[in-house]
């Protein structure tokens, strides 16, 4: 996810406004009131782990530029021990969960001193469970059969922008050696997978009675049939803030 914007900061900020739009959308659906320290959970979450990644994969970096990351790096996870303090209503058991899964996929402690983005299928499953999962740090999230469609929902709208970002970085993957689904499937194969991804998720959003988030797979696949594969895959990580927008929609 993001990997094919090249811009730094978008790499960072994308994700935080999905994560923050992911939450967002959840309050939305249960009718909560969602607290501020809440969206800075979300917001300072991602930006640490993007931008601790960023920093970690520059080669040969500038002094100045990389202790000025490495602070704003500092600063987002105090931050982020800040909201967590004292953001309500949050499911503390998921907390570690997603510290853990945090720092296998920036650091190399997986076995053979790999990282989890270093390894294709789990690289997919840790963002797409990771990120389908992020309602569930909302205690108002029940833990029954409702909820795990809508969580399956998200997986579907999330799974196509993985695999289309990746083939858009699919250069500059090879470049660092880094195999990614993008080397194993040809852009029709991608395609397909969308198609049926998306549908899924729009059925599954539907059943899961959260009909705002519904037009975002239908627009995802409107923007993967119709546009040039040259303009929609370095931007597809866009259509992901639809959660987001839809949270400010009138019920």
């Amino acid at each position: 996810m993001t990997a094919s914007i090249r811009s730094a900061p978008a790499r960072e900020v994308l994700p935080a406004l999905i994560a923050v739009g992911l939450l967002r959308a959840t309050a939305r659906r249960y009718d909560l009131d969602l607290p501020l320290q809440v969206d800075l959970v979300a917001l300072t979450g991602a930006l640490a782990v993007y931008s601790a990644d960023h920093l970690l994969g520059t080669r040969a970096p500038n002094r100045f530029r990389w202790e000025t990351r490495f602070s704003l790096v500092a600063l987002y996870g105090l931050v982020l021990l800040a909201a967590l303090w004292t953001a309500p209503g949050l499911r503390l058991p998921m907390i570690p969960l997603y510290v853990a899964l945090s720092f296998l996929y920036v650091f190399p402690l997986c076995p053979g001193r790999y990282r989890l983005q270093d390894l294709p299928l789990p690289r997919v499953a840790a963002i797409v469970g990771g990120w389908a999962a992020l309602p569930f740090l909302l205690r108002v999230l029940p833990v029954d059969q409702t909820a795990f469609v809508y969580v399956l929902g998200l997986a579907f709208f999330l799974l196509p922008d993985v695999l289309w970002s990746d083939l858009a970085d699919k250069a500059h993957d090879a470049a660092a050696g880094r195999p990614t689904l993008a080397h194993r499937l040809s852009p029709g194969q991608i395609r397909w997978i969308g198609r049926v991804s998306l549908l899924l998720s729009a059925a599954a959003l539907h059943a899961a009675r959260a009909p705002a988030l519904v037009p975002g797979p239908l627009l995802f696949l409107a923007a993967q049939e119709l546009l040039p594969r040259r303009i929609f895959a370095p931007r597809v990580d866009l259509l992901l803030l639809w959660p987001l927008l839809a949270s400010f929609l009138p019920h």
